[in-house]
Parts: structure tokens; C-alpha cells; sequence
């Protein structure tokens, strides 16, 4: 794993955690994202956090298609790779 890679996965588990409001250490990279319970509430403001963060433009009808963070890393990584470069490293 490369440095942006990191920063992105302590980014996407920090958010994560704010948004559902628990603690980070509780966030598993690799589990099922229904598992820790977002909301379409949950899932529209984390849509809106990574959008302004990164500068980009992804729909919350995304989490139908990406099951976990590190498939959310993957998706962000390969379809907007600049954007998340200029903000993780």
C-alpha cells in the first residue's frame, strides 16, 4: 500500500465513523458497509463529505455497487485518481 492509498483509507475509516458516530477502531475496512447500520440519511451526507473533501461527484446510488471501504478506495482511486493524489499526499 502506498502512501495515498493510506491516507485515503484512514480518510474514508475517519469519515466513516464521524458520520455514523462511532468510534474509528470500530470501522473493519474489508466489512460489509450495512454492517455498521448507514442510513440513506448516513449514506447521502457521507456521498456529500467525500464530495466537497475530494472535489468530486459520486451519487450515494454508488454504496448499491460498493460493498465496503476498501471497495470505495478502489472505486475512488481508479475513476478519479488526481483528485485523490492532490488530497492524500
Amino acid at each position: 500500500m502506498n502512501e495515498v492509498e493510506e491516507n485515503l483509507q484512514a480518510f474514508l475509516v475517519s469519515k466513516s465513523a464521524e458520520v455514523l458516530k462511532i468510534d474509528a477502531g470500530e470501522v473493519q475496512w474489508d466489512a460489509d458497509i450495512d454492517e455498521y447500520g448507514f442510513d440513506s440519511m448516513e449514506v447521502n451526507r457521507f456521498c456529500v463529505e467525500l464530495n466537497k473533501h475530494f472535489s468530486i461527484s459520486i451519487q450515494p446510488v454508488l454504496f448499491l455497487e460498493v460493498t465496503s471501504l476498501a471497495e470505495l478506495s478502489r472505486y475512488l482511486l481508479e475513476n478519479f485518481p488526481a483528485q485523490i493524489e492532490q488530497r492524500c499526499l
